[in-house]
């Protein structure tokens, strides 16, 4: 499997498949993993990511990918070839704010962004979180409940009102379900 990006997401998925027993090279063009993140966080992740059998390609863009059989190469600008059966494509994503109407709501999003304030509010009474705020919701700047909770910006939500959340930790193989924060 050739996962294309090293973000957050790139590397979950990747560490997860392997785990699967799944043979993984992420590629990401930038100069490391999680390149949004402390340098230092990205070094341990490679460390992981090599004693787990890994495959890390940085500073590693695209140039084509060509079937092969049942199997399809992708060719890297250093001319690094790699093969695999499967490509997961996981780059990012944007806000796709066409077609809400906020400029009824009083709420500019020309800029393919809401602008918001230092409590994620958009406008009389509307606040925007995830990825419409772009820029505003960073590793310095979070825009989860978790962490307004903690004293973030953005903070003053009420104890016993954020979602219902359940995950699953693959990992450790047991399921948690309770209250956010």
């Amino acid at each position: 499997m050739i996962v294309l990006g090293g973000g957050a997401v790139g590397c979950e998925l990747g560490q997860m498949l392997a785990r699967f027993g799944v043979a993984v090279m992420i590629v990401e063009a930038q100069e490391r993993l999680l390149p949004a993140e402390e340098p230092e966080a990205s070094e341990l992740l490679g460390t992981v990511f090599r004693g787990e059998g890994i495959a890390v390609h940085a500073e590693a863009r695209f140039e084509r990918i060509a079937a092969w059989g049942s199997s399809l190469v992708a060719v890297l600008e250093a001319g690094t070839q790699l093969s695999a059966d499967r490509l997961l494509v996981v780059t990012g994503r944007a806000a796709s704010l066409d077609g809400l109407g906020l400029e009824t709501a009083g709420v500019d999003g020309s800029s393919g962004y809401v602008q918001v304030d230092g409590r994620l509010r958009a406008g009389e009474g509307v606040w925007a979180i995830g990825d419409a705020p772009g820029e505003a919701c960073s590793r310095t700047r979070p825009c989860t409940g978790l962490h307004r909770r903690r004293g973030h910006p953005g903070g003053g939500l009420a104890r016993g009102r954020l979602p219902l959340a359940a995950t699953r930790d693959l990992h450790r193989s047991r399921d948690r379900l309770g209250r956010a924060g």
